[in-house]
């Protein structure tokens, strides 16, 4: 899809009245016609003119193309990337079809190298503000899944111990919870590097107050499409 500037509008109003202008001057024939215009991007621009001083004549008369005193356009193309009804469906179809599973299970449909390619091409491919590329992905499949929410397990079990979580929720809800993620098959882990954030927040000093919500914004994405993938 391409689209055009609306510097477009503005230097065909500059061509009209270039022509009209250039028409008007002394010794031309004042029932010379315009009939066509034509201009390009480079500024320059052509007419084609009937040549008939009877504007009744035939129509068969002939004609020639002539120029015209140049009119120096600020038209800009720029291209974008071509959105296809069968991509946007399929956007919308994995929307509809998006779902949380609770009942998890050490069954992968897919490999794990396809779920390392996935994974690899959230990090190539999702985008972030002024490219800081500050997300960072951890994959846990089989053993280090399960090491994981052991420690998970193991540290919210000593908050109970110290009263800073009630047993009967430890042990009705949080824990149930937390050995349903591990019955899983792996784990994806989402991190933001502050350390790669901060010399662009020390660059742009004006905005440094956004750059922490930006990356946000960027790990969201990258979820987004672990998500839809």
């Amino acid at each position: 899809m391409t689209l055009f500037s609306a510097g477009l509008l503005r230097s065909s109003s500059r061509s009209l009245a270039s022509i009209q202008s250039w028409r008007a001057r002394p010794g031309l024939n004042p029932n010379l016609k315009i009939t066509h215009l034509s201009s390009s991007t480079s500024g320059t621009c052509a007419a084609t003119i009937s040549t008939r001083a009877n504007p009744a004549a035939s129509r068969s008369a002939p004609r020639s193309t002539v120029p015209i005193p140049p009119c120096r356009a600020s038209v800009r193309s720029f291209s974008t990337t071509t959105i296809t009804m069968s991509s946007t469906d399929t956007l919308i179809e994995l929307a509809k079809a998006r779902r949380t599973y609770y009942k998890l299970g050490k069954n992968s449909p897919v490999p794990d190298a396809k779920i390392e390619e996935l994974v690899t091409n959230a990090i190539k491919h999702m985008p972030s503000s002024f490219n800081t590329q500050s997300t960072r992905l951890v994959v846990l499949l089989n053993e280090k899944h399960d090491k994981l929410w052991d420690i998970a397990i193991a540290a919210l079990g000593n908050l109970v111990k110290t009263g800073a979580i009630p047993e009967e929720l430890w042990k009705n809800q949080t824990l149930p919870k937390l050995e349903g993620f591990k019955a899983a098959y792996g784990t994806i882990l989402f991190y933001e590097d502050p350390a790669h954030i901060a010399p662009y927040s020390e660059k742009f000093a004006m905005l440094k107050d956004h750059f922490g919500p930006w990356a946000e914004h960027s790990n969201a994405m990258h979820q987004w499409f672990r998500v839809g993938a």
